[in-house]
């Protein structure tokens, strides 16, 4: 069964150009997909252009254990769409999405809102509220990164997310990837 929408999470956001990497931020992910120095140099912060379409969650990682294990933020199987309007949608699921995207946001109504700023930052409000449930710092990789057997680990293009807390620690990453469809 395929969950919609998005954690709502209040967070504040500490502003930073690319990824930073603070003193106590590579220990937090020992086991990480994201190589944070090599993050660093290769990114920019996202434009509109770069966030607009479909996006399927490619990994996510956590240093939090939330309090709901269950919560659709943490399916393995996740898609996003950003539109020219400024509209967002979600969709979580625990088994792979296989339906075309364009089907499964048919179905979801509207009801997220989006907003980037020049810094790459993502504000998230429900439609008709000007309170902000979430924000991310994105940033658009901008060369391949092959793994140790020659996979593309993160493509230029992709883009990272990263959701943070009020005492500025990461809560939460995601490696998203354009939907070809």
């Amino acid at each position: 069964m395929i969950r919609y929408g998005s954690a709502m999470v209040m967070i504040l956001l500490t502003g930073f150009t690319g990824i930073s990497v603070e003193a106590g931020e590579r220990s937090m992910y020992p086991k990480s997909a994201f190589n944070f120095t090599w993050i660093k140099s290769h990114s920019r912060p996202c434009k509109p252009v770069d966030l607009l379409g479909t996006w399927r969650l490619l990994t996510y990682d956590s240093p939090y254990r939330f309090k709901n294990p269950r919560a659709p933020y943490l399916q393995p199987h996740q898609l996003f769409q950003f539109t020219s309007d400024g509209g967002m949608k979600s969709a979580h699921s625990p088994v792979p999405i296989q339906e075309d995207p364009a089907q499964v946001f048919a179905r979801i109504p509207s009801d997220m809102a989006f907003s980037l700023d020049r810094q790459g930052l993502v504000s998230v409000q429900a439609h008709g509220t000007a309170e902000t449930k979430e924000m991310w710092q994105c940033v658009a990789i901008t060369r391949d990164r092959h793994d140790g057997e020659h996979h593309p680990a993160m493509k230029r293009g992709d883009i990272l997310m990263k959701l943070v807390g009020a005492n500025g620690e990461t809560m939460f990453m995601r490696q998203l990837r354009k939907d070809p469809a």
